[in-house]
């Protein structure tokens, strides 16, 4: 018995390559992903600052401090900016400490600490995030 191989132009074997990869081609572009929307990357919910505070944490130095007549830590609460730096996203972030207007913002017993990042044209207060370490 022999074997023999089936009489195939050229031509032909172009085609057929050009057919198979069209078709690929195709469904590889007809095939999307689902994007689900992700409360990390909702920015419909940002806790954006008052206008005021995003106008003085703007061009804000560190070390600076300026009171916010009303802030969402209250009425007239001093903030002090402790740091300025890039968030892994690319985003200029800044470090503060806030305090009631009858305590000192240098006190970090008594003062809270939050972290600012800008969004677009305003500033953005980012939830306090708290690690606890077990101890055994």
């Amino acid at each position: 018995m022999e074997l023999t191989m089936p009489n195939f132009k050229p031509r032909s074997l172009w085609r057929v390559a050009a057919v198979v990869g069209v078709t690929l081609f195709v469904s590889g572009c007809v095939t999307t992903q689902q994007i689900t929307p992700s409360p990390y990357h909702d920015y419909s919910n940002l806790n954006y600052l008052p206008a005021e505070i995003s106008n003085q944490l703007q061009n804000a130095n560190v070390g600076q401090q300026f009171v916010a007549a009303s802030s969402p830590w209250g009425n007239n609460a001093t903030v002090y900016v402790q740091e300025r730096y890039f968030s892994a996203s690319g985003r200029t972030c800044l470090k503060l400490s806030i305090a009631a207007s009858n305590v000192s913002a240098d006190n970090s017993a008594a003062a809270n600490n939050a972290v600012a990042c800008q969004y677009q044209q305003l500033w953005v207060l980012n939830p306090n995030i708290l690690l606890s370490a077990s101890q055994g």
